[in-house]
């Protein structure tokens, strides 16, 4: 998850690829803080088919990139994005 987090940051200082050593350590928290907070709607059954679920997994996770500092015009299409991430890799 913190490499789909690289891809979408607003940081200008930093190349797209997230090759700045100073953003990974960052990212590795805000991940970790992701995952804790949607893992009770990922652990849910049938959690890619309940749209209600999404949105709230979606609603945690723009809440946390705000407290992280995301640029506002950025939020929505990143927490779309590590919804879709999250179907993939932990989609039943």
């Amino acid at each position: 998850m913190a490499r789909a987090l690289r891809h979408t940051s607003s940081d200008s200082s930093c190349p797209p690829l997230g090759s700045c050593r100073s953003a990974v350590p960052r990212f590795g928290r805000i991940a970790s803080l992701l995952e804790e907070q949607i893992e009770p709607q990922v652990s849910l059954v049938d959690w890619v088919h309940k749209d209600d679920v999404q949105r709230e997994m979606r609603r945690r996770i723009k809440r946390q990139l705000r407290a992280a500092g995301f640029a506002g015009d950025t939020i929505d299409a990143t927490a779309d994005s590590i919804v879709e991430l999250m179907k993939r890799r932990r989609g039943r």
